[in-house]
């Protein structure tokens, strides 16, 4: 028994594609009907776009007027080729297994039949789908007896004028076009054997326009068959009908359209690239076309024309001859890939296709009793779908807004804080690593030096000796260090010998410390009498409230005074300002580092959105390095194990003395343990210098307003893309790649020194997209 599948797809804006499915028997009324929806795919269509790139740039010998010629190995090329179509194959395969295509699948199963002769109407207007190889559907594998079409979702039957006598003979006109470089004697020698099965065959051999359009008048034809050069120009196709002249189907309109309507059921467009053609004749309402999809080798136009004329003439339906013929070009794969994928059949949805016994036994009025009318899907009208997808798209619009206000809101009372400082971290480790900074030379105080100074009879404060500070300036001094940086507290000077060794010492600087509470003072490690105020830094650091310890932020500068401390700047700001100072950099500059503006943290700057208690500190973001800077002990400075490289590894660097024996360590987004405060004024000196003399980027952010727009952009973006159906595995997949393009967007630009908003604008995209999902009906596919 003879079936009629027919599928529709029809786009659904910004959401994929609505399939229906109809299923009958011929010249009967629908049967079975169901609707479903797949999504769109777009890497089979990429995949399809370089199959074709790759197909056209073969250079086989082929019934296309050559452009360019292809340099490189065949074998190569060939190979890719194949490589190229198995990857469409394989997308093509994938894609119609998909969960929402499934019932259809079934359905078909269900009720076709393996002895069943079965047409299948691939019916849609989008050229990207009717390119695609259907038959390597797996449906067509199982049904030995189906063969598929391409037809347009508007259809009309035209009514063909009766003759005024009836003839027995097949009337076939065959166009010979330009020959250049192919044999279209072959296509001639085949026709010419159609006469033994009773077809009256007329040949114009490279007619000129005028003579061509005159045959099209002359008589009523049943079958059309143009041999020789075509092409496809966007939408357009184009026949070159001799070495002069070429020709499109608009130019020769009015003579088709009269063939058509005095009974022409069949044109066949044996010549490269004839989709344009299909496109064009369509138009027209020709019930049948059978053109070639790509560019055809000559040898394969011969084989599928000899072959489907034989097998058409011997009784076979239309759409199996065409099978037969397609499948018979497989022999060819091994020279041409995918010489089967290229002859595909274009049918007017309104008509049946003839057998060739149908065409011997009518000439002007063929095919009158055998006409089917199928009514067209209804098409919206352009104003309304127009305006029904603005609206729609006002809808995401205003709930974009409303998320983003909602979670702006939120983020600004400090509820977000906690995680995007998380983020922060996570971007800072995810950096690419940079090497430590060799400018900087950390001499480190642990145990072993603890251990090292009391066996040698040394009075200790804190942790370390008068007798060792003044043993290691003898050692470093004359190695001319550019800044020596004494980062420990000191109460008093025990031994006399120490002012004078600290005098003779040039561009040092100690600190002091904000005291904490009264009942725990901290003095400056000496009296002003001894040391320039201006070389006074204060040791005290930043930590984050929501998390204690943590160190984001560098505290260049500051507001406050007290009785034991009245440094203005940071440690790290007075030694990173000496430094430059020896670069002539910083000529008589306190607080403004040279030759850079620091971007100084606000209560709502980037992720820190909430008020702390620190309003009277200047801060920027910590820019740490993913190494320590080097350092070296104590005990190996002073037992003169590194005096051999000591000149090396002091001149002209920034040398910080500093204890790991401290009470207090902190942690840093670069590292799970904790570190000793002076290193985290090594990174702070070093990235101060860095950014003055290395132009390495501070870390900056940007300003609230141009947040705020930034979290509403991916908002409404992910409003759009969401797919508004019921798969919910298609709609996780969606967000999933949403949220992998933002935190990609963001940590190039976190790499290059921009903090910028990353979980305001995952949170938003979620929600948006939740609301988007959960209202399908008010979604973009609303029409």
């Amino acid at each position: 028994m003879s079936k009629r599948v027919v599928l529709d797809f029809d786009e659904i804006p910004n959401h994929g594609l609505r399939v229906s499915l109809e299923i009958g028997n011929e010249k009967e009324p629908v049967e079975i009907r169901m609707v479903q929806e797949l999504p769109l795919n777009p890497g089979l269509l990429h995949s399809l776009e370089d199959w074709q790139t790759i197909y056209c740039a073969l250079d086989l010998p082929s019934r296309i007027k050559p452009k360019q010629i292809y340099t490189g190995s065949i074998h190569r090329r060939l190979d890719h080729c194949r490589e190229a179509a198995v990857q469409v194959s394989d997308g093509l395969t994938d894609w119609l297994r998909s969960e929402s295509f499934s019932l259809i699948n079934e359905r078909l199963r269900e009720v076709l039949s393996l002895d069943d002769e079965i047409r299948v109407l691939i019916r849609t207007n989008r050229p990207e789908l009717q390119k695609l190889p259907w038959h390597q559907w797996s449906f067509f594998e199982r049904y030995r007896y189906a063969e598929y079409a391409l037809s347009q979702p508007n259809a009309e039957r035209v009514r063909s004028h009766p003759s005024q006598s009836e003839k027995d003979a097949v009337q076939v006109l065959v166009i010979l076009g330009d020959s250049t470089g192919i044999d279209i004697e072959s296509d001639r020698q085949q026709f010419e054997r159609l006469r033994e099965s009773g077809a009256a065959v007329t040949f114009l051999p490279e007619p000129t326009r005028a003579k061509l359009n005159a045959s099209l008048w002359q008589q009523p034809w049943d079958i059309l068959c143009f041999s020789g050069h075509s092409k496809t120009q966007g939408q357009t196709g184009r026949m070159f009908i001799n070495q002069t002249e070429s020709i499109t189907v608009e130019e020769l309109r009015y003579g088709l359209r009269q063939a058509i309507a005095s009974g022409l059921q069949l044109a066949i467009f044996n010549s490269c690239d004839g989709l344009g053609l299909a496109y064009d004749l369509a138009e027209l309402h020709i019930p049948q076309m059978i053109v070639m999809r790509a560019p055809v080798p000559d040898s394969v136009a011969q084989m599928f024309l000899r072959s489907f004329l034989t097998e058409y003439a011997q009784g076979r339906s239309l759409y199996l001859a065409e099978r037969a013929a397609r499948e018979q070009l497989q022999a060819l794969e091994h020279q041409f890939p995918c010489a089967s994928w290229l002859p595909v059949i274009f049918q007017n949805a309104a008509t049946m296709p003839p057998t060739w016994s149908d065409l011997q036994g009518h000439t002007g009025g063929r095919m009158a009793g055998q006409i089917w009318d199928v009514q067209p899907p209804p098409v919206a009208k352009p104003r309304e779908r127009s305006r029904l997808t603005w609206a729609a798209v006002r809808r995401v619009v205003v709930a974009s807004i409303i998320v983003t206000s909602l979670v702006v809101g939120v983020r600004s009372l400090g509820a977000l804080q906690p995680a995007e400082l998380h983020a922060y971290d996570r971007l800072m480790q995810l950096r690419p690593a940079e090497p430590p900074d060799d400018r900087i030379l950390i001499i480190m105080i642990d145990a072993n030096d603890w251990q090292y100074q009391e066996a040698q009879g040394w009075m200790i404060q804190g942790s370390l000796a008068d007798d060792a500070l003044i043993k290691l300036i003898e050692k470093i001094q004359p190695h001319q260090p550019a800044v020596f940086g004494f980062g420990l507290l000191r109460h008093q000077i025990v031994n006399p010998e120490l002012v004078p060794a600290l005098e003779s010492t040039n561009s040092w600087t100690g600190l002091c410390a904000f005291k904490p509470s009264p009942d725990n003072p901290a003095e400056p490690f000496l009296p002003g009498v001894v040391i320039n105020t201006m070389n006074l830094g204060f040791s005290n650091l930043l930590p984050d409230s929501q998390r204690p310890l943590m160190i984001r932020r560098h505290l260049v500068s500051s507001t406050r005074r007290d009785d034991v401390c009245q440094a203005r700047e940071s440690f790290s700001t007075v030694v990173s300002r000496l430094y430059l100072a020896q670069h002539e950099k910083s000529a008589g500059l306190s607080v403004i580092i040279p030759n850079i503006s620091l971007p100084y943290l606000d209560y709502d700057s980037g992720g820190y959105q909430r008020p702390g208690n620190d309003s009277y500190a200047h801060a920027t973001l910590l820019n740490y390095r993913s190494s320590n800077p080097p350092t070296v002990y104590l005990r190996d400075v002073l037992s003169g194990d590194l005096d051999d490289s000591l000149g090396e590894l002091v001149r002209d660097k920034v040398v910080l003395l500093g204890s790991d024996l401290e009470r207090a360590k902190f942690y840093t987004p670069m590292s799970q343990s904790q570190e000793s405060s002076i290193i985290i004024h090594a990174h702070g000196i070093s990235q101060i210098i860095s950014a003055a003399l290395d132009k390495r980027p501070l870390i900056r952010w940007w300003p609230t307003w141009l947040e705020t727009f930034w979290i509403l952009a991916w908002t409404v973006m992910a409003g759009l893309i969401v797919p508004t159906t019921q798969s919910p595995k298609r709609i996780m997949i969606t967000v999933i790649l949403l949220q992998f393009g933002i935190f990609a967007v963001c940590y190039a630009l976190f790499c290059v020194g921009w903090w910028i908003p990353l979980i305001p604008v995952s949170l938003s995209m979620l929600l948006v997209s939740l609301h988007t999902a959960m209202r399908p009906s008010r979604g973009i596919s609303s029409q």
